[in-house]
């Protein structure tokens, strides 16, 4: 069951874009109307519930409760064949309908990649999908535990927050899930502030925008802060034989899906999926970050193309360059996203380029309990996939690599 309640960015800025004329008169539209929290953006501002309401679900509750144990002890197959087909109508409010989605993409990931697992002779080799795009919705819908009063500006530490599901439960994958819910909470206010600054832009004020860039310079330092919280939690050869759990049906060909994912339907029909898995890469903080203030060249073609014309606040510094004060806050936002980037291809060169290495390696070597799909996948780190679907390194590197101002000694932006 595709979840659906919560409207996107991309609706967001189609309603910016068909007033943009207009915003002198009218004020940002009210995030509240898209699912968009004015403190947390596209992190819920609400808890996630920890349960369902309707006792008609307690066998979703308790399945995915015990999943870890069901996965390492093989009977997860049997348990999710024996799951009644349930009707969604009980589940009445959105944050029913989120648990639901996030139940059911564990348990659907669990069982199809647990029982490939067995067939390829993995360690650990599991992945996770459904017949949907998982977008954000893992992290998004883990909870953290009850929050003191003033928490809400800084949302809370590492060791405080807690998974609304696992496939390992595990710290690690705990990790995996909970560094990027930080780092999206401490840029949440970024969505409102630089909505605002759009704004601003058209009434000329420049003032306003300088301040705007300085603040977000100063929240991704703060954001930068918390990705490396996750080296000391994810032992990184243990998580390479985990990540496939994230994997949708897309490009998995070698891994024996050459279909994707196939649903059989209430009627008995089978309904094939090649969705792709749940990224960080998806975040759609930074692709809000990525098109307002048009900081790679995937930005700044879509703010010139005529189906968006999206508002940027790089085009409006690059007419008042002469500003020296608006020009070095437009700067300091550049200088500051590009070594976050750096920072998360460190992450990954550490979780899934090295072992993968390390696994062919293994393979050349003769241990047969290293699966030859992984000495594939190994050959070139340039060829190793992210759960997204997409190639994994030039994925991160080309967003690092444009993430440029208007010339800082490699080139220009444009």
């Amino acid at each position: 069951m595709p979840y659906t309640a919560r409207r996107s960015w991309v609706e967001l800025w189609d309603f910016v874009r068909s007033r943009v004329d207009f915003l002198y008169l009218l004020d940002i539209p009210n995030l509240d109307s898209f699912g968009i929290s004015q403190t947390r953006a596209f992190l819920s501002a609400n808890p996630p519930s920890s349960a369902f309401r309707d006792i008609y679900y307690a066998k979703w509750d308790d399945l995915i409760a015990k999943l870890p144990n069901l996965i390492s002890s093989h009977t997860i197959g049997q348990e999710v064949r024996r799951l009644p087909m349930l009707d969604t109508s009980k589940l009445s409010t959105e944050l029913h309908l989120r648990r639901a989605y996030v139940v059911l993409a564990f348990l659907t990931h669990g069982y199809v990649w647990a029982a490939h697992r067995a067939i390829f002779g993995s360690l650990r080799q599991a992945r996770h999908g459904t017949r949907v795009e998982l977008r954000r919705a893992l992290p998004v819908e883990l909870g953290s535990k009850e929050q003191p009063e003033g928490d809400e500006d800084g949302f809370c530490e590492l060791d405080r927050l807690e998974s609304q599901a696992s496939f390992t439960g595990t710290r690690g994958e705990d990790a995996f899930y909970h560094v990027p819910v930080l780092i999206e909470a401490e840029g949440g206010p970024l969505v409102s502030l630089l909505l605002d600054a759009v704004a601003a832009s058209e009434k000329g004020d420049a003032v306003f925008i300088t301040d705007a860039l300085n603040r977000s310079a100063e929240t991704f330092v703060r954001m930068g802060k918390h990705l490396p919280k996750m080296y000391s939690a994810l032992y990184a050869h243990m998580f390479y034989h985990e990540w496939p759990f994230l994997s949708g049906g897309k490009g998995m060909e070698a891994k024996g899906l050459p279909r994707g994912m196939v649903f059989r339907r209430s009627d008995a029909a089978g309904r094939a999926a090649t969705c792709i898995g749940g990224s960080a890469g998806q975040s759609s903080l930074f692709q809000f970050l990525d098109y307002v203030l048009a900081s790679s060249t995937r930005g700044r073609l879509a703010a010139k193309s005529p189906s968006l014309r999206l508002p940027s606040l790089r085009a409006f510094v690059k007419q008042r360059q002469s500003n020296k004060d608006l020009a070095h806050a437009y700067e300091s936002c550049m200088q500051q996203l590009r070594p976050w980037r750096d920072k998360h291809m460190a992450v990954v060169s550490k979780c899934i380029v090295r072992p993968a290495r390390l696994a062919e390696q293994s393979t050349r070597n003769g241990h047969a309990e290293k699966l030859e799909v992984d000495a594939f996948e190994a050959r070139k780190g340039e060829e190793l996939q992210g759960t997204g679907g997409s190639a994994l390194i030039p994925f991160l590197r080309q967003p690092r690599d444009e993430t440029l101002g208007f010339g800082d000694g490699n080139g220009t932006a444009e």
